[in-house]
């Protein structure tokens, strides 16, 4: 196995070939489809990075840990001082969360390419539950909020244009 480098060396082969070292980061995780460039400074006002490269967000943070049996080990620890407790989540929990609105969307004929639009605060996201969510709401009383969200606030592009689901 190889030895870790410390920061000074990362930092010093970054400074060297900052390109180089981007394209060594990015073979590290898994692309639906391989960037053609990693970085096109003629994009303004920023440039972009890995141009035309394609990437499953769950794919490398959830699904690549449990298909290399490590779907029972913590990925996330949630420690909140404000309600004095620590969570921990694995791989598996986490990708179960995340299935769940994915079928809801798909519930409602969301296909790829349509635009979606949904909120909420963090604490959604990491999939905390009811108690913490009443709490959040009454801290926020200028943006109050249901969990979950009734399907119809979701916004559908397609039913907008008049598409009607099955």
């Amino acid at each position: 196995m190889a030895r870790a480098k410390s920061y000074p060396e990362t930092y010093a082969e970054w400074q060297r070939d900052t390109e180089s070292y981007w394209a060594d980061a990015a073979r590290a995780i898994d692309w639906v489809k391989p960037f053609d460039r990693v970085f096109d400074s003629s994009v303004p006002p920023f440039g972009r990075w890995f141009t035309r490269g394609m990437l499953n967000i769950n794919a490398n943070c959830l699904d690549r840990h449990i298909a290399a049996n490590a779907g029972e080990r913590v990925a996330l620890i949630w420690d909140s001082a404000m309600e004095g407790r620590i969570s921990r989540y694995t791989y598996r929990e986490l990708r179960d969360r995340a299935v769940e609105p994915a079928g809801a969307l798909a519930a409602r004929d969301v296909q790829k390419g349509d635009r979606q639009r949904a909120a909420g605060p963090a604490a959604l996201i990491a999939g905390h539950d009811e108690d913490y969510l009443e709490a959040e709401a009454a801290a926020t009383p200028h943006a109050p909020f249901r969990w979950p969200p009734p399907l119809h606030n979701v916004g559908n592009h397609r039913q907008a244009q008049g598409h009607r689901p099955r």
